[in-house]
C-alpha cells in the first residue's frame, strides 16, 4: 500500500463498455482532475477488484460480497437487432410469438456473473422464449393469453466481441447488445431494430472498490463523479436511440 500511487487510478471495464461515450466521460474528468490518471483496463470484473487488478470496476450486475462498496450507475436498455441479411433469409418476426413460431435463432450473451436472459419484455408483458408463454409482467402465474408456440426458438450464446460479429454476419437476432456500442451500425443501417420495443429484462449496472481503499480519496472523487455522470450520460444514451429508432413509448414509459 505504501508504494501505491494515489493518482493512478486503474479503471476495469467490459469490452462493450469501452465506447466513446464512456471514455468521453473519462475525457471531460481529465480536464477537471489533470493530476488523476485514469488507466482503463478490458475485461474485468468485481472479482478484479478483488484480487486487486483493478482499483474500480464498472459491472453490469450487482455484486454481493462484503468487502466491496457498490455504487449504482442505473438500468441498460437494449433492442433486438439483426442484419438486414439475415431477415431477407430467415423473414422478419412481426409479433412477438412469431420468434417461436417461425424458429428464429436468438443471440444471447453468457458470461461470467452475468445476468442471462430468459424472457423479453414490453411494458407490462413479458414473454419466455423458451416456452413461448406470453403474459403480463406483474401476474405470477404462466397464464399466457394466446396460444403457445409449435415451433422452437434456438439459442446461441456468444460473448461481447463475437456476439457483435455473429449479428452482423446475420447469425440470429442479438439480444444483449449494448445501444452505444452499435450506435453507428442502427445509424448506418447494418443492424436494425426488430420487434421495436421488446428487449431483454434491463439489468441494473454498477461502479465497484475495495472497503479497504475507502481512505483513497482520489479514487472515490472519481467514483463519485463517474457514477453521477455516467449516470446521466448512459440514460440519454439509450433514450436517444430509442427515439431514433422510432420505439413506442408506451414500452418504456416508466423506465
Amino acid at each position: 500500500m505504501s508504494s501505491r500511487n494515489d493518482k493512478f487510478i486503474r479503471f476495469g471495464l467490459t469490452t462493450s463498455a469501452i465506447v466513446h461515450g464512456v471514455v468521453g466521460l473519462i475525457n471531460k474528468f481529465n480536464t477537471e482532475y489533470p493530476d488523476i490518471e485514469i488507466q482503463l483496463v478490458p475485461d474485468m470484473d468485481h472479482t478484479s477488484v478483488m484480487n486487486k487488478e483493478v482499483d474500480i470496476s464498472l459491472v453490469p450486475y450487482e455484486p454481493k460480497e462484503s468487502e466491496l462498496t457498490v455504487l449504482p450507475i442505473g438500468q441498460c436498455f437494449t433492442l433486438l437487432v439483426a442484419s438486414p441479411a439475415y431477415l431477407a433469409k430467415r423473414g422478419e418476426p412481426k409479433i412477438i410469438t412469431d420468434l417461436n413460431d417461425q424458429g428464429h435463432t436468438l443471440l444471447l450473451k453468457r458470461k461470467p456473473f452475468y445476468p442471462e436472459a430468459e424472457d423479453l419484455v414490453y411494458g407490462n408483458l413479458i414473454y419466455d422464449f423458451y416456452t413461448g408463454q406470453l403474459r403480463k409482467l406483474k401476474d405470477n402465474k404462466e397464464g399466457a393469453f394466446g396460444k403457445k408456440g409449435a415451433g422452437k426458438v434456438t439459442t446461441k450464446f456468444v460473448g461481447d466481441q463475437n456476439g457483435y460479429i455473429s449479428a452482423l454476419s446475420g447469425e440470429g437476432i442479438a439480444v444483449d447488445l449494448p445501444l452505444s456500442f452499435i450506435k453507428r451500425d442502427l445509424m448506418g443501417g447494418s443492424l436494425v431494430p426488430v420487434l421495436k420495443g421488446w428487449k431483454r429484462k434491463p439489468w441494473s449496472r454498477n461502479l465497484v472498490v475495495h472497503k479497504e481503499n475507502s481512505h483513497w480519496e482520489e479514487l472515490h472523487t472519481f467514483a463519485r463523479w463517474f457514477q453521477l455522470h455516467e449516470r446521466i450520460d448512459s440514460h440519454q444514451r439509450w433514450n436517444e436511440m430509442y427515439q431514433f429508432c422510432e420505439v413506442p413509448g408506451e414500452a418504456y414509459a416508466n423506465s
